[in-house]
């Protein structure tokens, strides 16, 4: 879905969820998401810093690296970019989200 290939897991923060009916403010701070290795196989991962605390947002439900997907291909660069995320709940099999630029 990203186009990169995949690299070794680098720093890595606490994982963010992202609560069911929740919105999460966050800043980007990567320029792009990044594929890693993992035990799990490929992921991808971006870290974002939430208030003062840095975390890394994990794109393991298609929803939501869509929508991340989206917003980077639409600015070229994530970094320093601030974002609400809202998990709108189960659609069917998966999870719907927004992410929208603030």
């Amino acid at each position: 879905m990203f186009g990169y290939e995949a690299e070794e897991r680098g720093e890595a923060y606490p994982a963010l969820e992202t609560p069911e009916g929740k919105e999460v403010v966050v800043e980007f701070l990567e320029d792009h998401v990044r594929v890693v290795n993992t035990s799990y196989g490929q992921r991808a991962v971006i870290n974002v810093k939430v208030g003062d605390e840095n975390y890394s947002l994990w794109l393991s439900r298609i929803g939501l690296a869509r929508e991340i997907a989206l917003l980077e291909k639409k600015l070229g660069s994530l970094k320093g970019v601030k974002a609400k995320i809202i998990n709108q709940g189960r659609r069917g099999k998966s999870y719907s989200y927004k992410v929208e630029q603030i």
